[in-house]
């Protein structure tokens, strides 16, 4: 057998390899480099989800102490509108 033909025999075959089924390895690498398996993805949402979870009573905590500073602004501003009118009708 000349070098000419073992050179096209294995060109052949590595034309066969690319056309491969789906279930062939060769074809599972190229799949797999397309884009994120389900498990990838599975994980990376349970880890957002976890992280989350960590976020949100910082966030619930943060509200309410917004909130109660608003209160006590607003309890603040009434009594100082009580003392100026008592300070007018008394004077």
């Amino acid at each position: 057998m000349s070098i000419g033909k073992k050179i096209s025999d294995c060109g052949s075959r590595i034309a066969d390899l690319k056309g491969a089924p789906k279930n062939q390895p060769s074809a599972i690498s190229n799949q797999r480099s397309r884009g994120f398996s389900l498990i990838e993805l599975m994980i990376t949402v349970s880890v957002l989800a976890i992280l989350t979870m960590g976020v949100i009573p910082l966030v619930q905590v943060t509200v309410k102490r917004q909130k109660e500073q608003q209160l006590r602004d607003s309890l603040r501003q009434m009594r100082e509108a009580i003392d100026q009118f008592h300070r007018e009708a008394l004077a």
